[in-house]
C-alpha cells in the first residue's frame, strides 16, 4: 500500500488538478405523474386530486380541468379558489428522496399557478437535505399577481443541497396574510428528479477507470468540503475515510 501511495503521489500534478466531468445529459431518476396518490405531507388546502376547471371568478384565471398528463395534480383547492383566511406556511412536502448516487441533480415539474403577491400571500419552493434546513429555490415576488392560463414546465438546479445526499426533500408552501385576495392557486403535476448516475465509486473524473487521476482529484479537495464529488461516504469531510472507498474500487469499473 505504501508503495502504491508513493507511485500515485508522483503522477503529474495536471493529473490531479483535473476538473472532475460527467458525460451525458442528465436523465430522469424519480418521477411522480400524479395518476395516483404519491402520499406527500399536506397541510393546508392542499390536496391531490382532479382539479375540476374553477376559481378566478374575481381575480385570476381558474384551475385547468386535469393534469399535465392524465386526470390528477397536486393542487390547492381544486373546487375553486383558496380561502383568504389568515394562516400558514401550509406545504406541500416530498417523501424524502434519494440522491445518494447522483451528481447534477435537478428538479423538474409543471405548474399552472394564480396567485396574489407578496405582501398579501407568500410563496416559496425550496429544497432541505435533512428535513430543516431549507434552501430557497423561488419565490412569487412583490412586483404583481401571477395569472396563468396554460400548464408551463420549470426546472431548478438543487445539485449544491442534493448530490450526494440520501434525504432529499422538495416542499411548496404558501402563506395568506391580511386582505388577501383570492385565486385559484397551485397546481402542480409531472414532478421529477433529474441527474448523472454516479455508476463507479470513487470514478472521480467519469473515464470508467478508479486511478491515480482521482487520488488527484480527491487530494485537491482534500478536509471539510460539503457536497463535493470526492467526499464519497458524505460525512463533510474529505480524508482518509474516502481514499479508502476509492482505492477499494481501484481499476477498471
Amino acid at each position: 500500500m505504501i508503495n502504491l501511495l508513493k507511485t500515485l503521489t508522483a503522477l503529474s500534478l495536471a493529473t490531479f488538478l483535473t476538473t472532475p466531468s460527467f458525460a451525458g445529459d442528465p436523465e430522469v431518476i424519480h418521477s411522480w405523474n400524479m395518476d395516483v396518490d404519491p402520499g406527500w405531507t399536506m397541510t393546508g388546502e392542499w390536496e391531490w386530486g382532479q382539479p375540476l376547471g374553477l376559481g378566478g371568478d374575481l381575480f385570476g384565471l381558474p384551475d385547468p380541468l386535469g393534469g399535465y398528463s392524465g386526470d390528477s395534480a397536486m393542487g390547492m383547492n381544486q373546487a375553486g379558489d383558496y380561502s383568504t383566511e389568515v394562516g400558514g406556511p401550509y406545504e406541500l412536502r416530498t417523501q424524502a428522496i434519494d440522491c445518494s448516487t447522483i451528481t447534477d441533480t435537478q428538479l423538474r415539474f409543471h405548474r399552472w399557478l394564480n396567485i396574489d403577491w407578496q405582501g398579501w400571500v407568500f410563496s416559496y419552493i425550496e429544497v432541505s437535505n435533512n428535513g430543516v434546513d431549507w434552501i430557497q429555490l423561488w419565490t412569487n415576488g412583490s412586483d404583481g399577481e401571477i395569472v396563468e392560463s396554460a400548464w408551463t414546465e420549470h426546472t431548478y438546479d438543487i445539485s449544491e443541497v442534493a448530490d450526494g445526499e440520501s434525504t432529499v426533500y422538495i416542499r411548496w408552501t404558501y402563506e395568506v396574510a391580511v386582505a388577501a385576495w383570492a385565486y385559484s392557486g397551485w397546481n402542480i403535476d409531472d414532478v421529477e428528479i433529474l441527474g448523472t448516475v454516479v455508476e463507479c465509486v470513487g470514478d472521480l473524473n467519469g473515464d470508467g477507470m478508479v486511478n491515480g487521476a482521482d487520488v488527484g482529484l480527491m487530494l485537491a479537495e482534500w478536509g471539510p468540503c460539503r457536497n463535493c464529488a470526492a467526499d464519497l461516504n458524505h460525512d463533510g469531510e474529505i480524508n482518509g475515510a474516502d481514499l479508502g472507498l476509492l482505492l477499494s474500487s481501484w481499476g477498471g469499473c
